[in-house]
């Protein structure tokens, strides 16, 4: 889901290199660039040490960081948490330029003529299962006036998000733990809520009026 705003490119979705099991080194992925891997051995070139040891390292040592909004007790929640703590998707590289970043008022307002903002207000944005940051930072980044909260299950996810916001140099986006099934919680209301499509039917509170 595109929030507002135009995207010149779309980024590579993950890493552009693996471990290639049967051949004991790194080994480009598909459609990736050979340049990533070390083809005369296991050792590292400096984009795979990057991505496969500095990168995981930060996020690891920033997971404590992390805010914890709700609990999450659901034994649905928790076994998705854990699958996505094991595994954050997707491990994506390049978000992209946004071209044409824009008001959340005026994207509003250009959707509905009755849609509008509290006086002074830039605009509270809810991302509800945030995954590893993409869509948290398109929003970010085509409302830059906006303030963006961020959520999700998942630790390892979160982690990797925030990293790759903190490389773009985004100020406008909060990261935080939590169960959207819990999120009536933290008594906050949002002007824009989305993109997960979960949130249509869970206990979240939209000034708005709908998720998008």
């Amino acid at each position: 889901m595109s929030i507002g705003g135009e995207r010149a490119a779309e980024g590579s979705s993950s890493p552009a290199c693996r471990w290639g099991r049967r051949s004991g080194k790194f080994e480009p992925r598909s459609g990736g660039s050979a340049g990533c891997c070390n083809a005369r051995g296991p050792s590292l070139s400096p984009d795979c040490s990057r991505q496969q040891i500095a990168e995981p390292r930060e996020e690891t040592r920033g997971r404590d960081d992390i805010a914890r909004l709700t609990t999450v007790h659901d034994d649905v929640s928790r076994k998705v948490r854990q699958q996505y703590e094991e595994n954050p998707y997707p491990r994506w590289v390049d978000a992209g330029r946004i071209v044409r970043p824009t008001t959340l008022q005026a994207w509003l307002r250009a959707l509905s003529p009755d849609a509008g903002l509290r006086e002074g207000s830039g605009g509270d944005i809810l991302i509800a299962g945030c995954g590893t940051g993409q869509q948290a930072i398109e929003a970010a980044q085509n409302h830059p006036d906006a303030r963006v909260l961020a959520v999700d299950l998942s630790l390892s996810s979160l982690a990797y998000a925030r990293r790759k916001t903190r490389a773009l140099g985004l100020a406008n986006i909060e990261y935080g733990q939590a169960d959207i099934l819990r999120l009536d919680a933290i008594a906050r209301t949002f002007d824009l809520i989305g993109p997960s499509e979960c949130c249509i039917t869970s206990p979240i509170r939209s000034r708005a009026g709908a998720c998008s």
